[in-house]
């Protein structure tokens, strides 16, 4: 997140890594008025669409220029608290929906912290449990002075755990990294306990008998459901989520009535211009990738012993002559003498 030039507001942490466009969503809700911050992501590159993607990430250090614009235009010290508080359960869909389908509270805790990395990738969390207390451990990226982060973190947690139980959380105590209150009127107001700064991690403290408060009508089908939704997001984000992935997932899904690169980069949010440099910092172009994608699956569809005019048509070639061509350049052979040697080889 950037400068916003006082040691309170600071905006200091690690630009690298990505976030998910949803973390700006209580911003937005916050603030009403978002049209600077979004010429900002205009400016970057993006399509304005792409703030309505919930499975849009985009680099952490864009959304620090974000939140600072928000910073100035308002001059809201505890910015970070108060879009905290305007979290709604959609905005961290589906790992909410899953935490709502646990049987206890432990068990949202523990099932959240495990995901929380699609949130933010810089972002780690941990239960901590002793005789009488549990500690949430919010760990993030270094530096760890931004109190805009911080007071958003905590709150919106403390907002998350209370859509669980359908009521407030009032902490034993509130932790965070940053040395001095914004507004210490605002903390008493908005956690109702005592707030300690300057600590090695952001953490709620709680009783560690409101673990064991059971949820409302948890559902475990539907909690099986989500679990493989976000374990499959996981496994997406724990690949990198390069420009060259989303593309071929796109091309995979829309291969055979053919995506243009004009189309894919208005379906990926971003300028033709940029998907291009994107594609390139990558080490490849829109055409290779189509080309390795087209190859990809031509051979998988032959494998299934489809007949070569029905390969060609599904994999974007208008006509046999034209897939014919490419499939020599790829393999050596033609569709057909490919297809033989593969029965000649199962036989």
């Amino acid at each position: 997140m950037g400068s916003s030039g006082s040691h309170n507001g600071r905006l200091d942490e690690d630009p690298s890594g990505s976030v998910s466009v949803r973390m700006l969503w209580p911003f937005a809700r916050y603030l009403g008025d978002y049209e600077r911050e979004l010429e900002l992501l205009r400016a970057a590159g993006f399509d304005v669409a792409v703030f309505a993607d919930p499975g849009a990430r985009i680099p952490r250090s864009l959304v620090r220029g974000m939140v600072a614009i928000s910073l100035q235009k308002t001059g809201d010290a505890c910015l970070g608290l108060h879009a905290g508080a305007c979290v709604e359960i959609e905005d961290f869909a589906p790992v909410d929906q899953t935490t709502r389908n646990c049987a206890t509270l432990r068990e949202a805790i523990v099932v959240g912290s495990r995901y929380s990395r699609l949130h933010d990738d810089g972002v780690r969390s941990q239960l901590i449990e002793d005789e009488s207390t549990a500690t949430l451990e919010i760990h993030g990226p270094q530096p760890t002075l931004s109190a805009i982060a911080n007071e958003f973190q905590v709150a919106s947690v403390l907002k998350r755990l209370g859509l669980f139980l359908h009521e407030p959380v009032i902490p034993l105590e509130v932790r965070m990294r940053h040395e001095r209150a914004t507004d210490p009127a605002e903390y008493a107001r908005a956690f109702r306990a005592p707030v300690r700064l300057g600590a090695e991690h952001n953490a709620i403290v709680l009783q560690r008998e409101l673990l064991d408060a059971r949820a409302q009508r948890p559902n475990p089908a539907l909690l099986a459901s989500f679990h493989q939704k976000v374990d499959q997001m996981m496994s997406d984000l724990e690949r990198g989520d390069t420009f060259v992935g989303k593309v071929r997932r796109l091309l995979v899904e829309r291969l055979e009535e053919g995506v243009g690169i004009a189309e894919a980069s208005r379906r990926l949010h971003v300028s033709e211009a940029t998907l291009r440099r994107r594609l390139a910092d990558e080490g490849t172009t829109y055409k290779q990738v189509v080309d390795t994608v087209r190859k990809e699956q031509a051979l998988a569809y032959l494998d299934a012993r489809l007949q070569p005019t029905e390969v060609g048509y599904r994999v974007g070639f208008s006509n046999a002559s034209a897939f014919g061509k490419a499939f020599r350049r790829w393999t050596g052979s033609s569709p057909m003498q490919y297809k033989e040697r593969r029965m000649r080889h199962a036989n």
